[in-house]
């Protein structure tokens, strides 16, 4: 029994605050990010590598809903 009461506030406290952020379906938003990938040896599109290379989103919008 004090195994459900402590999984029942559990849950409420995690599901209550991300329904009250979320009233218009989006929990989170990023717009344009930045970072660095590593990119394998691939004879067709990367004959170069592997390497390390500048990476990201310019333009995009990522959505969690």
């Amino acid at each position: 029994m004090l195994m459900k009461r402590f999984l029942a506030s559990w849950l409420a406290t995690i599901l209550i605050p991300s329904a009250v952020a979320a009233q218009d379906g989006v929990i989170a938003r990023c717009g344009a990010s930045e970072g660095q990938g590593y990119f394998f040896h691939d004879p067709i599109m990367n004959p170069s590598g592997p390497e390390w290379a500048d990476d990201g989103i310019s333009n995009g919008k990522i959505l969690l809903v």
